[in-house]
């Protein structure tokens, strides 16, 4: 029984989620760019900084570049759904929208990785016209990213990967747990527990539930 309850306990997919957030939470190339992520309203943007805005009431955050009240760089077109969106130079306005400014703050370690004002701005300047937008890969956060740091990279779709990883693997443990009936009940008690409402893990819950 013991030798049955570790072979499930740490299955292959129990395994990938301890290495998933290993890498997460550890990979020193990378985390200095989204931990900690530092954005206030409070602060006024300086040439070179990463601005956002909360769009569609806290559902996601759109990214850009801040030069000066006239010069803001960001995907334009870009929302859930748009894929034509390209690169361009709006003004801080545009930029807004009926939303409120956040600036970011770099930690002293992501300063140190970070370029420099000008280079990055020269960064933002060179990227004008791309249209290669996609929104798991190349979207207004790896943008912005990749002015200041030289490496895209988005906090918000790596999060999401994170939460679907777990639920996968909680799904999986509970199933040979409970049994696929009791998949209502616990996805509403995991969800409870990570105080995470289940719309908020951002995919389908039914078809977990059927999977």
């Amino acid at each position: 029984m013991e030798n049955i309850l570790y072979g499930n306990l740490y299955s292959d997919s129990t395994r990938t989620l301890f290495k998933i957030l290993n890498a997460y939470y550890n990979d020193a190339e990378n985390s200095y760019i989204t931990d900690p992520y530092d954005f206030s309203a409070n602060r006024q943007p300086t040439f070179g900084s990463h601005i956002r805005v909360s769009r569609k009431a806290g559902l996601y955050y759109h990214h850009g570049i801040y030069e000066s009240d006239q010069k803001v760089y960001q995907f334009c077109g870009e929302s859930l759904g748009k894929f034509e969106a390209k690169i361009k130079c709006t003004t801080l306005e545009e930029f807004l929208g009926n939303d409120v400014l956040e600036v970011r703050r770099l930690s002293p370690y992501q300063k140190s990785q970070a370029f420099s004002a000008e280079k990055t701005i020269q960064l933002a300047e060179q990227s004008i016209g791309e249209s290669d937008y996609n929104l798991l890969d190349n979207n207004c956060e790896h943008f912005a990213n990749f002015c200041i740091f030289g490496i895209k990279k988005s906090k918000q779709v790596d999060d999401l990967n994170l939460w679907k990883t777990i639920w996968r693997v909680l799904k999986s443990l509970a199933d040979w747990i409970f049994g696929r009936a009791a998949r209502p009940t616990y996805a509403f008690a995991i969800s409870s527990l990570l105080a995470q409402p289940q719309e908020s893990l951002g995919f389908d819950l039914e078809k977990f539930y059927r999977d």
